[in-house]
């Protein structure tokens, strides 16, 4: 993965991020006014947001082939750029293209509908990635033996774990065409037996035509997985570089040794 001026999208780029920013309002300006001041104003006066910028100007491009690991401290955008990259939220400002279809797996809730159970989730993203019904019901018990959560597949969502969300999720992408996977620190919520198996399910991927973003602060984990990796500081790329120098450069600043 090179980080270079960006081009027309050629026939095996993934990800083309260009000028990206994302800033979202935090405040009203005049902190000190009352809601009784403000209800009681005679005339309308527009109040003024304060913004935070949670992105600063990404430029990135990502080929057939790419690894990429993404470094930094919590709150430093990272979860906000796979957000973005899988078109969960629009950028404020810049451009995204995507070269094929992308699987997100996050913390957040997986994309699932809470009320549905397992089953029902498992059919729903099944049909929404285009497979048809007789595809998906031959996927179910394969998706279940993977997930591994028993009788509670039969249960709403919304009594699952972040773990058993997180089995169930990963389960589902294991049966579902993708070209661009993201994973941002889903990994961290399983057990030792389930992360293994997720490791070897993600290494045994053929990543000719793919590409992966890989989001996680176990450092060990992104040099297992990843090529290369940026590092992401106040909303911007502070550095980038091949992985093995990125995550001893990054975990010596870390520990307060630079």
């Amino acid at each position: 993965m090179k980080l270079r001026p960006i081009t027309p999208p050629q026939p095996d780029c993934m990800i083309r991020m260009q000028n990206v920013t994302l800033s979202y309002p935090t405040h009203w300006e005049n902190r000190d006014e009352t809601l009784k001041a403000a209800l009681s104003r005679r005339r309308f006066r527009p109040r003024v947001h304060a913004t935070r910028q949670v992105l600063d100007n990404i430029t990135l491009q990502l080929t057939a082939g790419d690894r990429l690991g993404v470094l930094g401290i919590n709150g430093a955008g990272k979860s906000t750029l796979l957000r973005i990259i899988g078109r969960l939220i629009p950028p404020t400002t810049g451009t995204v293209f995507l070269g094929g279809t992308s699987m997100i797996l996050n913390s957040f809730n997986g994309g699932f509908q809470p009320e549905y159970s397992g089953v029902q989730n498992i059919e729903l993203t099944s049909l929404l990635h285009g497979r048809s019904a007789r595809a998906t019901k031959d996927s179910l018990t394969e998706i279940a033996e993977f997930a591994d959560i028993g009788e509670q597949i039969h249960e709403p969502v919304k009594t699952y774990s972040t773990g058993m969300r997180m089995r169930l999720a990963f389960a589902i992408a294991r049966s579902l065409p993708f070209d661009i996977l993201l994973v941002d620190e889903v990994l961290a919520v399983g057990d030792g037996g389930f992360q293994k198996k997720c490791l070897e399910w993600i290494e045994s991927i053929d990543w000719t035509r793919k590409a992966l973003v890989f989001v996680s602060h176990d450092l060990d984990m992104v040099k297992r997985l990843t090529e290369n990796c940026i590092w992401i500081s106040g909303g911007g790329i502070a550095s980038h570089g091949d992985t093995p120098g990125m995550t001893y450069y990054y975990r010596k600043w870390l520990y307060h040794e630079l």
